[in-house]
């Protein structure tokens, strides 16, 4: 699939402009950026896309848990809300010191749902202030195809979103039928994530995200993602308030099968 080499070949040169890496420790006096994720700060916010879709989020999380403060962890959790597509995430994550970070993230949709475990590991390039989270996942992806179907049955004509993704209505039927009407049909798949973290002073910041995994079994199902965040940060009283503009584009390929869809957003967030 022409779009997962190229997105890779995107994340492989990224990687290569930063050869100099060094494992980003952390120490008693570390505070992260608000958006790393390794931040445990409590943090509520909204924000609101293109399409009028609200996304509510909640973050938060403990530090040194274990370890006797011989070494740094931070557990961390954040949930997120779409409220017209009905999209749920939760997100888990334990990062130490000594080896890096493992997570889960489970992604609860309308016709799909996604349950994904990764290993991540912190890097900063030397004598810079980028932060470089690369990881390798895996992903079960549970696709309930009676439920893509009467979504078909129920809009007459034009095109379809589910999921907050805009289906052309010949397109949510090929897969279906390529899939079969027989419950939920599933894949597994392997994937590559690389979040990028630029802090340019101390307001303003870059946030790139790049995703690409394919499947090694079950239903055949490729994927690419690119999310872009561009923060500014202030403090309002004692909290750290962040506003912030987004972009993401995704392209799935499912049995043959392609889907892309395009997003753009603002939104606050707040740091207690």
């Amino acid at each position: 699939m022409m779009i997962k080499k190229n997105l890779l070949l995107v994340v492989f040169l990224a990687c290569n402009c930063f050869l100099n890496v060094s494992y980003a420790q952390t120490s008693d006096e570390t505070e992260f950026h608000d958006v790393d994720p390794r931040n445990t700060q409590l943090g509520i916010g909204i924000g609101a896309e293109n399409d009028g879709d609200l996304k509510l989020t909640s973050n938060g999380g403990f530090t040194n848990l274990y370890g006797g403060g011989e070494y740094q962890t931070q557990l961390v959790f954040m949930a997120e809300y779409r409220t017209q597509s009905e999209q749920g995430r939760l997100r888990g994550a334990n990062f130490d010191e000594r080896f890096g970070g493992v997570y889960i993230d489970l992604s609860l949709q309308k016709i799909q749902n996604m349950y994904t475990v990764g290993y991540m590991v912190p890097l900063q390039a030397i004598n810079s202030k980028v932060l470089f989270f690369p990881s390798i996942n895996y992903t079960y992806v549970d696709f309930d195809t009676k439920e893509a179907a009467s979504e078909v049955i129920d809009i007459n004509g034009g095109p379809i979103v589910v999921d907050g993704v805009e289906y052309g209505r010949d397109a949510l039927a090929s897969i279906i039928k390529n899939l079969g009407l027989h419950g939920d049909d599933h894949s597994s798949l392997g994937s590559f994530n690389l979040y990028s973290l630029m802090p340019w002073n101390e307001t303003h910041f870059t946030l790139i995200q790049v995703t690409a995994g394919a499947s090694y079994s079950g239903f055949d199902m490729e994927m690419a993602d690119v999310f872009l965040e561009q923060g500014m940060r202030t403090k309002v009283g004692e909290n750290v308030v962040v506003v912030f503009f987004e972009a993401e584009y995704t392209e799935v390929k499912i049995q043959g099968i392609d889907v892309s869809d395009t997003s753009f957003g603002i939104g606050i967030n707040i740091k207690f």
